[in-house]
């Protein structure tokens, strides 16, 4: 930070990015949602974000409320007046016309599925980085989690009732009952 304003330096001590941006993600690590994703780096300038490339090239316009990655091709974008979330490609084109009011990121190797949840149901569902809808909203919570002996993924969902069962890809129920509390010790 220089001057209340943030840029970057390389180990010789020469600016890269200059000093002139109000937020700078981290750009020394590969992270969702927030960060960077392959060059592109989230950056706030005079209250809203955009991207930049290490060269300090604008990708997306600032223009934003909050950008996050989701994937190699897709970004969360929240509009912090309406306080929802929507997935856009990456020159901010809305590619699901479904308004979240919020998108979970549970990190996988794939980054195949997400949950995401719906402010006037409060349920939630699995969405892909597209947006489908993968498992309706009809769940008070989604854990997901992958296997990698199975090379497969697997939902913890809780019900209303507060009862968790552990689904498929297919949403079949994979135990005869539901349990109180279902927690992964090894997966």
């Amino acid at each position: 930070c220089k001057n209340g304003k943030y840029g970057v330096i390389n180990f010789k001590n020469e600016v890269v990015i200059p000093f002139m941006y109000d937020y700078i993600s981290s750009v020394n690590n590969h992270t969702l949602y927030k960060g960077t994703y392959e060059n592109k780096i989230v950056v706030e300038k005079n209250g809203k974000e955009g991207i930049i490339n290490d060269k300090n090239e604008v990708l997306l316009p600032f223009e934003y409320g909050d950008i996050g990655f989701l994937s190699d091709e897709t970004l969360i974008i929240r509009d912090r007046k309406k306080e929802i979330e929507y997935i856009a490609d990456y020159s901010g084109k809305r590619i699901c016309n479904t308004d979240f009011n919020r998108i979970s990121v549970q990190i996988d190797s794939n980054n195949k599925y997400f949950v995401a949840n719906l402010k006037e149901q409060g349920k939630e569902a699995v969405i892909d980085k597209y947006g489908n809808i993968v498992f309706d909203f009809k769940y008070q919570n989604i854990y997901i989690f992958y296997n990698s002996d199975s090379d497969k993924f697997y939902f913890i969902v809780t019900y209303e009732n507060n009862l968790e069962n552990i689904l498929d890809e297919n949403g079949k129920k994979l135990l005869p009952c539901d349990y109180e509390r279902i927690n992964i010790i090894d997966n």
